[in-house]
């Protein structure tokens, strides 16, 4: 898994700003999005073998094609499940993952009809979704959910882990199609509530002589340490010559740095 840090997007050409429509950097000024208020509660087989409802009729965001002018009834649609995965106890609930793929085929407009001479385009929207539940309940309630299309953003991936106060604290990643690496941000749930969490560790590292930070393995929300390339004006996009090692401190709802280190990028 790769990360890619906004202070990094000019050696990137095709920002992940651009490409999923955010700057992480700037999480504490936007609205949460993605928390679900009112979808009904599901068992888990019914989470992990069949597409819910809300996934199903979820927002259609395509980003290289268009089936807003032709009819309903000449889109073909279908829903698959694509992985499944528990997470850790956290906020005095139990968590579950649900990684969805709704596949949509319809008439092609006249720019791709023109550029790859196809009369039909294929668009998969990818969904993510967090579950809850609480004892040994089976009624798994849905709490959060992330759509991407594919053709831009290869995956998004939500991980939880369970803080000292309690609370749960959850990375997204969002990683884009070729070398553009990943974004990541974060959500924290506390008593139920969840809150942005505000990513101040990036503009507390100081400035590193010929060092502009990029892809890397991100933040593990349960040790808070990670690291990212860290390129000089020479090297290669694919291989950065050191590395940044962080560590963070979580005060609330802010995520500060602790420590940092440079060191020769492995090989």
């Amino acid at each position: 898994m790769c990360h890619t840090n906004p202070r990094y997007r000019s050696l990137l050409g095709l920002t992940i700003a651009l490409a999923i429509g955010a700057s992480r950097l700037g999480a504490q000024e936007k609205p949460l999005e993605g928390i679900l208020r009112s979808a009904h509660p599901v068992t888990r087989i019914q989470a992990t073998t069949h597409c819910p409802d809300f996934v199903v009729r979820g927002p259609r965001q395509f980003e290289n094609v268009s089936f807003d002018d032709v009819s309903k009834d000449s889109v073909e649609t279908r829903c698959m499940v694509d992985t499944t995965y528990a997470l850790p106890t956290a906020d005095g609930v139990r968590w579950l993952a649900a990684i969805y793929r709704r596949v949509y085929v319809g008439p092609s407009d006249s720019i791709s009809m023109a550029i790859r001479h196809s009369t039909r385009d294929t668009a998969v929207l990818i969904t993510a979704a967090l579950y809850s539940a609480s004892g040994n309940d089976d009624s798994w309630r849905p709490e959060w959910t992330g759509i991407v299309d594919e053709s831009m953003t290869l995956s998004i991936t939500p991980t939880l882990a369970s803080r000292p106060d309690g609370s749960a604290l959850v990375s997204v990643m969002y990683c884009v199609n070729g070398t553009g690496g990943c974004a990541q941000s974060y959500m924290r749930r506390r008593g139920g509530r969840w809150t942005a969490v505000v990513e101040v560790f990036w503009k507390q590292i100081p400035p590193i002589e010929d060092g502009a930070i990029g892809k890397g393995l991100g933040i593990d929300v349960r040790s808070l340490k990670g690291s990212y390339g860290l390129y000089g004006k020479r090297d290669a996009t694919c291989c950065p010559s050191r590395e940044i090692i962080l560590e963070l401190d979580q005060r609330g709802d802010s995520l500060l740095l602790k420590t940092h280190h440079v060191r020769p990028a492995e090989r």
